[in-house]
């Protein structure tokens, strides 16, 4: 879950409400150089404007907790695969967590990602779509569990 989320773009910082941020996009367009909500319609507008506008930057948009109709509205806009949307959406824990995938217009990949929590290593499901303009990080936030010990 996201502790404090602080981006730079082009000299400018977005902020997130540890409780309430649910989505930060950066794209230095955008005033203030981000958008940081709770809900998705702001993010969507946003990220619209973006794509509308070939010639723009990369942008970065990462989210936690996403719901099943939010992850349909982003895969709508981004022109995500069905199988990419499944991922995002379900942990497989009858296999291997780690996954790349390659497709016609991104790159996709499930990582676990070691984060200290109160002292002890917890493990972080997160997925990585990498877009030619984007790169957007996905993760349910219910999904850390305690890393084991490898000897």
């Amino acid at each position: 879950m996201i502790a404090h989320a602080r981006r730079r773009v082009n000299g400018h910082h977005t902020e997130a409400s540890p409780t309430l941020a649910r989505f930060v996009l950066v794209h230095p367009s955008i005033p203030g150089g981000g958008v940081v909500a709770s809900y998705l319609a702001p993010v969507v507008d946003a990220l619209t404007a973006v794509l509308a506008t070939p010639e723009s930057p990369h942008f970065w948009l990462d989210v936690e907790r996403i719901r099943p109709d939010e992850m349909d509205a982003l895969a709508d806009l981004l022109g995500l695969h069905e199988v990419t949307i499944f991922d995002c959406l379900n942990e497989d824990f009858l296999v291997s967590d780690e996954k790349f995938e390659r497709f016609p217009d991104y790159f996709f990949l499930i990582a676990d990602l070691l984060n200290p929590v109160e002292g002890r290593w917890r493990t972080e499901n997160v997925n990585v779509v990498d877009l030619p303009r984007a790169e957007t990080k996905t993760s349910r936030g219910d999904d850390v569990e305690e890393a084991k010990t490898c000897r």
